[in-house]
């Protein structure tokens, strides 16, 4: 490894020793090598968005634009959008299948069988929802580094924590909303700000 000396903010210093106080980094150097590697990830997103832009110019000045008017091409884009979100299905990890055992058994035992099936209803409702595209769901992908689609939906009192793949939906885990998720990601969010 290479040694640099390295100056900061009096902010940006109390960051990483905050950082580092949390035990989320066991020093200032991997703190600031996570920090590399974040900037290192939008530097590659910022070249793949030139990259695109620089194809789509290449294609106007080629004339290779999409068939029809712009309205056509717009319509024929969400057409096609639906078709693939609407075939959408969901499937459930090992460790979701056994927390959802866990939440059935808790809820027939404290409120019996009847209780159970609608809460099952409701859970398969909103499953179906997320994978069809008509739930809104939140972003908690900065509880797992490089997993940029892993986000997150309440369904009663429980978080549906997710994979939100092009042709499925992976559900990883179910946690009880003591869990406050919310709260976790907001403050992992505003260390990382």
């Amino acid at each position: 490894m290479v040694t640099r000396n390295v100056v900061l903010t009096d902010t940006q210093d109390e960051l990483v020793q905050a950082l580092v106080a949390t035990g989320r980094y066991q020093n200032v150097s991997e703190a600031m090598r996570a920090g590399l590697r974040l900037l290192e990830q939008e530097e590659a997103q910022l070249a793949g968005i030139r990259a695109g832009l620089l194809d789509g110019l290449r294609q106007a000045e080629r004339g290779d634009l999409a068939e029809g008017s712009g309205t056509d091409a717009v319509r024929r884009a969400f057409a096609r959008a639906r078709v693939t979100i609407m075939s959408r299905s969901f499937r459930l990890t090992r460790r979701a299948e056994g927390s959802l055992v866990e939440i059935a058994r808790w809820t027939i035992e404290t409120f019996g069988p009847l209780q159970a099936e609608l809460y099952e209803s409701e859970l398969l409702e909103r499953c179906n929802a997320l994978a069809k595209g008509r739930a809104h769901s939140r972003s908690c992908s900065i509880l797992v580094d490089g997993v940029e689609d892993l986000r997150y939906l309440r369904a009663g009192e429980h978080f549906l924590v997710f994979l939100d793949r092009p042709e499925e939906v992976i559900i990883v885990d179910i946690l009880h909303s003591r869990s406050d998720l919310p709260r976790h990601i907001a403050a992992l969010t505003a260390l990382k700000g």
